[in-house]
């Protein structure tokens, strides 16, 4: 790869940004990587990393149960297993009639062909969890789910990019992209690149990227509340969740609880 030229730029340095140079670097293409900050500055490094299946709109349950085999080879994709363990994840029935929505729920999954959800009475769920709350009675598990660590993984894929000889450049912001001869002209503030394809992984900033070529996308974005404890006794290996409550909750390999489950907080949005 010359400098100023490559077949694919990736816009945006997150896990979905190394993934995609992973992808293309692994299958013959120069790639260069741009991001503004530096590699997992954003929501990768501030996600409770949870490796989900169980729970999903019927929408992506097929890709989240191809995603979850990836997890269970991730050490053959990028040399490392991430931190990622599968204790299951549950979604836990305070009552009778949040039991019975559970079980609408499985019987929908069955309907549509999938069996990765199963239900669990009280006996079950406290075998798995002995310390929860007496007036739980049962829940709904997905057994081969579990979290990772986002950090490790982070710097697992950024490895796996680089030794794949991709060029990675953090501190440079994409200003512009202009139509150029066989591809696309890469405006960024440390000088151009002219390259064939432009990937757009710029995640909370990706309608930005959009506008640049003219498209304007619908597009929202989450400020989601999590918190971390001092570290602790290791008690549990499922994360949970509740059917009546924003609320979730794991621990961490190290130790730690990480709590949030969908309260959300405020977002002070800056261009650039």
């Amino acid at each position: 790869m010359r400098a100023g030229q490559a077949t694919t730029a990736v816009i945006g340095g997150g896990l979905h940004g190394l993934a995609c140079a992973l992808a293309l670097v692994q299958r013959g293409q120069d790639v260069v990587l741009f991001e503004r900050s530096w590699i997992g500055r954003r929501a990768s490094s501030a996600t409770a990393a949870g490796v989900r299946t169980l729970w999903r709109d019927p929408a992506e349950i097929s890709l989240s149960l191809e995603a979850l085999e990836r997890w269970y080879r991730m050490d053959a994709l990028v040399g490392d297993d991430c931190g990622f363990r599968a204790g299951g994840q549950i979604k836990v029935a305070e009552s009778h009639a949040e039991m019975e929505a559970l079980a609408a729920r499985f019987a929908q999954m069955r309907e549509l062909g999938f069996h990765h959800e199963e239900l669990i009475d009280a006996r079950e769920l406290r075998r798995l969890a002995p310390m929860i709350s007496e007036h739980c009675v049962g829940g709904l598990i997905a057994r081969r789910d579990g979290a990772a660590d986002p950090h490790r993984t982070i710097a697992a894929f950024r490895r796996a990019v680089e030794g794949h000889g991709a060029v990675i450049r953090e501190g440079i912001a994409v200003m512009a992209l202009e139509p150029a001869v066989g591809g696309w002209r890469v405006v960024t503030d440390a000088g151009s690149w002219t390259v064939r394809h432009v990937v757009n992984a710029a995640g909370a900033w990706g309608a930005q990227v959009c506008r640049m070529v003219g498209e304007v996308i619908q597009f929202g974005y989450k400020a989601s509340m999590v918190f971390v404890t001092e570290r602790v006794e290791q008690a549990f290996r499922p994360v949970f969740s509740t059917v009546g409550r924003s609320l979730s909750f794991k621990q961490s390999s190290q130790g730690t609880l990480v709590v949030g489950g969908g309260i959300q907080g405020g977002a002070i949005w800056k261009r650039g």
